[in-house]
């Protein structure tokens, strides 16, 4: 028994030590029939003062499955609810041995109205123009997914590659832009669901467009089975009741409230 005692101790102690995403970070699930709650809040900042905040409650729940672009795919519907509007999404993933695909987007996001010729536009990101705080929210939104305002995603994106480890980073996408993701470490973060210890992992992203560049960083925050935190922090420029143009921030924070 004496000599068992220390090899029980070193397996005890080893389960406890254990990262866990060794294991269980290996594959990222969507449990079935699962619907995922987040509030979203988004703060305009300009010349570093708070001017304006959003928030609305965004969902995503699952429909069924079925085969789209070359994958067998899960199926969402996001939902969110604003102020003034209830905007709509279909979403496809597939998840494989290998990573989870974002397979394609239809729906309210992706028709964002952009401002014409002989408008004046109050919000301006690269060549993109906004007339009100939500058509700029909807594009953010759109941006922070990986794709432009009037059209769906133009590939298949590798949201996750699998295994997940620290320092590990791969290519999301190469159009219409060219996106990475690192995982940058784990953190223990508190969001209105709970306490979690997730994997941190950050968005590279290189955008030059015609009439501008895009500017913004953006940080993901997950567990084995939920995206708990996403924050995109987006420069922009305002045009003020003058005409004058200053320099802003809009940063634009997604935290899961729960899952049903």
């Amino acid at each position: 028994m004496r000599r068992l005692f220390p090899v029980l101790l070193g397996v005890m102690l080893g389960c406890v030590l254990t990262d866990p995403y060794e294991t269980w970070m290996s594959r990222w699930e969507f449990p079935d029939g699962v619907t995922y709650v987040w509030k979203r809040t988004a703060e305009l900042e300009v010349n570093g003062v708070p001017t304006e905040r959003f928030e609305s409650t965004a969902y995503m729940r699952y429909l069924r499955n079925e085969y789209r672009r070359g994958f067998w795919c899960q199926v969402f519907e996001g939902i969110e609810e604003t102020f003034s509007q209830t905007l709509r999404e279909t979403l496809w993933f597939a998840n494989t041995d290998t990573a989870l695909f974002f397979v394609d987007v239809v729906g309210d996001y992706a028709l964002i109205p952009i401002f014409r010729a002989g408008e004046t536009p109050r919000y301006r990101i690269g060549p993109f123009g906004f007339t009100s705080l939500e058509e700029l929210l909807r594009f953010s939104a759109a941006l922070a997914w990986g794709y432009f305002p009037n059209q769906g995603l133009e590939e298949v994106q590798k949201t996750l590659r699998y295994p997940l480890a620290v320092g590990q980073e791969w290519t999301v996408f190469r159009r219409p832009w060219h996106r990475t993701r690192r995982v940058i470490g784990t953190e223990d973060i508190t969001v209105p669901a709970g306490s979690f210890y997730t994997l941190a992992m950050e968005m590279g992203d290189d955008i030059e467009r015609p009439g501008g560049e895009i500017s913004f960083v953006g940080r993901d925050w997950i567990t084995g089975s939920a995206w708990v935190k996403k924050v995109l922090e987006l420069e922009i420029l305002v045009v003020d009741p003058s005409g004058r143009i200053i320099h802003g921030l809009l940063r634009d924070t997604w935290e899961l409230l729960e899952t049903r």
